[in-house]
């Protein structure tokens, strides 16, 4: 932790009139809120990620082609208006 920095911040929270602590506790709140959610959608992310890692080689392959193919048969056609 960066000590200069969080004295900054406290020197700068206690100059604060007190009116204004409700509005900075709410800010605060919704910092470590952000915070959570942007660990859990990570941790969701990785273990989606880790799933591939048991398919064997030629499954992911046999995959890849068919969402390539249904891909291409959904958006690679010509649409007229």
């Amino acid at each position: 932790m960066d000590l200069k920095l969080y004295k900054s911040v406290l020197q700068k929270l206690i100059s604060l009139p007190e009116e204004y602590l409700p509005q900075v506790n709410d800010f605060l709140s919704s910092l470590g809120r952000k915070h959570s959610q942007k660990e859990k959608n990570r941790a969701s992310i990785l273990a989606l990620a880790g799933s591939w890692n048991d398919m064997l080689e030629e499954d992911f392959e046999e995959y890849l082609t068919h969402t390539k193919k249904t891909g291409d048969d959904l958006f690679g056609r010509e649409v007229e208006l």
